[in-house]
């Protein structure tokens, strides 16, 4: 029997960005197993089922909103680097109502039919998230940027790729590569708490990273 090949160098990446070996394993098409034997090999602590489902540093009610803008529990898995069955459990816990695949094609519970309708901003950042063509988008980043954050020089923590410009108000950019960069999920909440989601843009990263490069010289200086 002919025996799958398998590129290691991409299921170790795929698990360091906190897929679950199943997913991992429907990206690559082989067996859980497989990927699980392939972390042994290569020194990598396989994280437990309860690790992979409870993730205390996500926000909980961001998420829930997100879901109920639009959002795909795939998407949300992809933009914050955790499993899927964590997104679900989140929207459990938060007595959101799973929508079907029929529901969600739909659009029932999307835009201006929602509790949480913004007029219409939000909903235009989200959109454009067609889950292919964003994970094309993300990939091509983080291959570009070696799975390094760009700020921090970190090759280990959980990665996001940042739009340099948000989509609300260039929406050319959306899957231009020019547009993302590589930092971690610290970093990229980071940025969004003092800049906000929306109107953002290359000058206020570039102030975010002076900003951060300040902190650490200052923090150096009493070492």
């Amino acid at each position: 029997m002919h025996k799958r090949k398998i590129d290691w160098n991409i299921a170790i990446k795929l698990y360091e960005e906190n897929k679950s070996t199943r997913e991992v394993a429907k990206i690559l098409n082989c067996s859980p197993p497989a990927i699980k034997n392939i972390l042994t090999k290569s020194n990598i602590v396989v994280r437990s089922h309860k690790e992979m489902t409870s993730r205390i540093d996500l926000d909980n009610i961001l998420i829930s909103k997100e879901y109920n803008i639009g959002y795909t529990m795939t998407e949300l898995a992809n933009k914050y680097s955790c499993a899927y069955t964590t997104i679900r459990n989140i929207l459990k816990r938060n007595n959101i109502k799973i929508r079907t695949k029929s529901e969600s094609l739909k659009g029932k519970y999307c835009g201006e039919k929602t509790s949480n309708w913004k007029g219409g901003i939000t909903l235009n950042n989200h959109n454009y998230r067609n889950k292919w063509k964003y994970a094309r988008f993300r990939k091509k980043c983080l291959n570009r940027d070696k799975y390094t954050c760009q700020i921090t020089k970190n090759k280990r923590e959980k990665l996001n790729v940042h739009h340099l410009d948000s989509l609300n108000i260039n929406k050319d950019k959306k899957y231009d590569v020019n547009n993302g960069i590589t930092i971690t999920e610290k970093l990229h909440k980071q940025f969004h708490k003092n800049y906000g989601y929306g109107n953002n843009n290359i000058k206020q990263f570039e102030e975010f990273k002076h900003k951060f490069f300040e902190v650490k010289d200052e923090s150096n200086k009493h070492i």
